[in-house]
């Protein structure tokens, strides 16, 4: 008993500092980025700065050097440079002025409310170059499951081909296949593949167009091959009750890796090892991250011991939600819904989304029985999806596999350029987000706070040091955007006002400046309420 309270002693603060820390130091780097831009380019304008502080509130830490307090405050939320001069209210004598803010020239203004979100732009640039030098982690291009009568496998390519050349043009990453066919619509193309035997084979290909379901681009349509895919059903599987397999010990959204010594990645190569084994199946699978064996008769089919893809299995209900009321369960497997028979998830989806106000009669088979509920789909929002759906509050079973990453590394030069394409692309996919969250076609739930900000650095530090500065260069990218926003209290406001009164030849009125200042105050407290409010409502409807 004692060694237990002696250990959580220790467990606990570990637990906190592994949830926070990632999101104190994320927010801490950039805050101090950000502030050490406006720091930097008022020392350079000859501007007396009191005071550097990384947070907001009372100060729990406190360092005086030369004529500026540094400062670390008890709310992380932020930081400031309090500079000189720099309240239009009070009076600063003739002698002090030229360290002033508000009596410099509208130029080295502009620069000082400039350097903040300037310096969050630097800081992307080289996150982007660090990680272009490093490597990034890209898919081989391997296509996945090609769908039979599909242009792609009507043209020859098939499941678990390697891309090696388009037109001619050497292949590495499935992001250039996509980039390639995309920009390239109506046209022939030529593709050089390897098949799973090595052999090297020419195919010429339509590529196809259709429109761009990308809301986060300017264009309307792009370039496809029907049925071309990185993607492949992954080897989970779903198992009939009492059949052969669940008798031998398998069961419902156990993966397996492993038969008789031949490595099964996809379900392709499951149906594949089974079909051709006929004798005893040594079977390995990966059930809740452990790794168990088995022995299996073979049977000839996955049909035979009773195994099936996993896709119509629920592996999740939602607390509270339609589906949850209604009495469903996980491992449930999905039969019908009203009175039609479900061969896939994507029918699921299509179904729920044709709601129009009468309640679905659903079949489902638990425990080798088939049962049947009434459900009634309700509006909700789910982190990741862009707007409000219809919903019962299930999740499939099935699970999707991709080719295996490569690490894609840049040479210094490529590096410097490939900083330059991904700042310039996310920035894009910035300003049209907004734009679409205008227009209405994105939902304002998609708004993130502090909370969602905590969960993505903490979910991103897990997954390593690349995912981590990935993540920072896209919140600093953020901050560079929305604080060049005209906004007053925002670094874009003061850029605003700065430049109107440079146009005007004179500082603007102090009353009207006093009036847009708390206007922006309202502002900001209203959109931090809101994404506040955005985390809250999230988190408690996550499922």
């Amino acid at each position: 008993m004692l060694l237990e309270i002696f250990t959580s002693l220790f467990v606990l603060p570990y637990k906190i500092l592994s949830s926070v820390g990632p999101f104190i130091l994320l927010l801490g780097v950039l805050v101090f980025i950000h502030e050490l831009g406006h720091f930097l380019a008022a020392r350079y304008c000859n501007v007396k700065v009191e005071v550097f502080s990384l947070g907001f509130g009372p100060k729990i830490f406190k360092y005086r050097k030369g004529e500026t307090l540094y400062a670390i405050s008890l709310f992380p939320l932020g930081g400031y440079v309090k500079m000189f001069g720099d309240n239009p209210a009070e009076e600063v004598p003739l002698s002090q002025q030229p360290r002033g803010f508000l009596y410099k020239n509208v130029p080295q203004k502009l620069l000082i409310a400039f350097g903040g979100p300037l310096m969050n732009l630097i800081f992307t640039l080289f996150a982007f170059f660090l990680l272009g030098f490093i490597g990034v982690p890209s898919l081989k291009p391997k296509m996945g499951d090609i769908k039979k009568n599909t242009l792609a496998y009507v043209s020859g390519l098939r499941s678990g081909d390697t891309i090696l050349s388009i037109n001619e043009k050497p292949i590495s990453y499935w992001e250039d296949v996509d980039r390639f066919i995309k920009k390239n619509p109506n046209r022939k193309i030529s593709l050089e593949v390897s098949n799973k035997n090595n052999k090297i084979k020419k195919h010429t290909v339509n590529v196809g167009l259709k429109n761009n379901e990308n809301i986060f681009t300017t264009k309307k349509t792009i370039g496809f091959i029907e049925g071309l895919t990185p993607l492949s059903r992954a080897s989970q599987v779903g198992i009939v009750f009492n059949s052969p397999s669940y008798k031998s010990g398998l069961r419902t959204f156990d993966k397996i890796t492993n038969i008789n010594g031949e490595e099964v990645r996809y379900w392709r190569d499951l149906k594949r090892i089974v079909r051709k084994e006929q004798s005893n199946l040594f079977v390995t699978i990966k059930r809740q991250d452990k790794d168990l064996q088995m022995n299996l008769k073979g049977l000839g089919s996955l049909k035979n011991l009773g195994i099936e893809n996993a896709f119509l299995y629920i592996s999740k209900i939602g607390k509270g939600t339609p589906a949850d009321k209604a009495g469903l369960k996980k491992g449930d497997r999905l039969f019908s819904i009203d009175g039609k028979e479900i061969k896939n998830w994507r029918e699921v989806l299509e179904t729920i989304q044709s709601f129009s106000g009468k309640k679905f009669l659903v079949e489902f088979f638990r425990e080798g029985k088939k049962q049947q509920v009434s459900i009634a789909p309700k509006t909700m929002y789910v982190e990741g999806h862009l707007k409000e759906k219809f919903m019962l509050g299930i999740a499939s079973g099935g699970v999707e596999a991709l080719p295996p990453e490569i690490l894609k590394q840049e040479t210094l030069l490529g590096s410097v350029v490939y900083s330059g394409v991904q700042t310039w692309h996310w920035l894009s996919v910035i300003s049209i987000g907004l734009y679409r969250l205008i227009q209405g076609r994105v939902s304002a739930r998609t708004l993130g706070g502090p909370v969602t900000i905590g969960r993505v650095a903490h979910s991103s530090f897990q997954n390593g040091f690349i995912s981590f500065i990935f993540i920072m260069a896209l919140i600093s990218l953020n901050l560079f955007f929305l604080n060049l926003l005209p906004i007053p209290m925002l670094d874009g406001g003061h850029i605003l006002f700065f430049t109107i009164e440079g146009i005007l030849g004179r500082p603007l009125d102090i009353k009207k400046l006093m009036v847009a200042q708390q206007m922006g105050v309202f502002v900001l407290i209203f959109f931090f309420a809101f994404t506040f409010f955005n985390d809250i409502y999230n988190w408690l409807n996550a499922w």
